[in-house]
């Protein structure tokens, strides 16, 4: 490692007053003090620059003398990448932090700086050269909260999934909804459409025939496809950040990208950092409810506590590999998992979550504002 000496942006000491306390950090108490300072170059949107738990950790880690950061918020792709070049060209530099959605850039610039490691954090594919890595969800617990969401949302029969490319139905993301769905007593079926059908002339059509109130979005789309998408007239859920909101997105991802700075830089203090791979962190969750009218009240609370119990292991989504016999035979109680409340709060009657809230999701508004029936009944 290099022994350099960087100052933390002069305007995370002004913000640093309004830091939050009582947020994790890794342990750096094992780290020697007369170990070389490891120099990290942070590169991400403002929004998670400055973050609260961002900024607690860059003041506490440069506190405790073992690393040292320059950090480099942009407003737009450009700036980042601007930024990403100017710091990959840094000799003093040791490791990039930065967004997975610059992936591709990234890969370029690691070809060009082999002693350079580079971290991406988010939802991406797993990198291929041994300087990159990539910090990221654990797609079939975030796609399981997904299904147990819609399951207790009244999707009975089917639920719409949105791809790039189809992918095999063991895939993390296909496996996972359909194990939320079976843990939340619905025997509901994926519906895949690929965002090249959806885009052409009978995309619409089909979009609005699938008997689902909801889309699930596992895959990034662009500002055209998702303005196709909310003239489907259904609810979306999406999995990755959207390059705008409508009023039909009812619930995106929390960001984690301070979570995964910690674990990178940890990584790098504890001389553990490889590349090549994908690696999962705990995030503070797995989604941010933005229209709670589009799920029933019990949907959204039993949400809250199936993402700790994923997290924590007292809820095991491989479980429920199968479906329920039948919504009307199952009314007992799923077994329960751990004595803490949430985790029994997480474990719903089998079969009727879906319907004991029914009334409610019936009457639920559609993204148009309109009450309707739900399309599945």
């Amino acid at each position: 490692m290099k022994s350099v000496s960087l100052f933390v942006n002069a305007a995370l000491l002004v913000v640093a007053t309004a830091l939050s306390a009582g947020c994790h950090s890794p342990d750096l108490s094992t780290i020697k003090p007369s170990n070389p300072k490891v120099a990290v170059g942070i590169v991400a949107a403002k929004e998670l620059t400055n973050s609260p738990n961002a900024l607690t950790y860059f003041q506490q880690a440069t506190h405790d003398s073992f690393v040292v950061f320059d950090i480099r918020p942009s407003d737009n792709a450009e700036q980042a990448k601007a930024a990403l070049t100017s710091l990959a060209n840094n000799p003093n530099i040791d490791s990039i932090i930065t967004e997975a959605q610059y992936g591709n850039f990234v890969h370029e610039l690691a070809k060009k700086h082999e002693k350079t490691k580079f971290s991406l954090i988010g939802i991406g594919s797993s990198p291929d050269l041994p300087a990159i890595r990539l910090a990221s969800l654990n797609r079939e617990y975030q796609s399981f909260t997904a299904g147990v969401l819609l399951a207790n949302a009244g999707e009975k029969n089917s639920v719409g999934v949105v791809v790039a490319d189809r992918r095999s139905p063991d895939s993390p993301e296909i496996r996972g909804i359909l194990e939320g769905l079976h843990y939340g007593g619905s025997a509901a079926v994926p519906v895949v459409m690929t965002l090249e059908e959806v885009m052409r002339p009978d995309g619409l059509p089909r979009l609005k025939s699938i008997a689902s109130r909801f889309l699930v979005l596992l895959d990034p789309v662009s500002q055209e496809q998702l303005a196709k998408l909310h003239d489907s007239g259904k609810w979306m859920l999406s999995m990755h950040n959207l390059p705008n909101m409508y009023p039909s997105v009812a619930a995106v991802p929390k960001p984690f990208f301070a979570e995964g700075m910690k674990e990178e830089v940890q990584a790098l203090l504890n001389n553990s950092w490889q590349g090549g791979q994908t690696v999962a962190v705990a995030g503070p969750g797995f989604f941010n409810i933005l229209r709670p009218a589009s799920f029933s009240a019990k949907a959204v609370e039993l949400e809250k506590a199936v993402e700790e119990g994923v997290q924590t292991g007292s809820v095991q989504p491989q479980a429920y590999t199968k479906p329920p016999q039948s919504q009307s035979a199952s009314q007992q109680r799923l077994p329960d998992r751990s004595p803490s409340p949430s985790a029994e709060a997480a474990n719903p009657p089998r079969g009727t979550s879906a319907q004991d809230g029914s009334s409610k999701a019936q009457s639920q508004q559609t993204p148009n504002g309109n009450s309707q029936q739900d399309p599945t009944q």
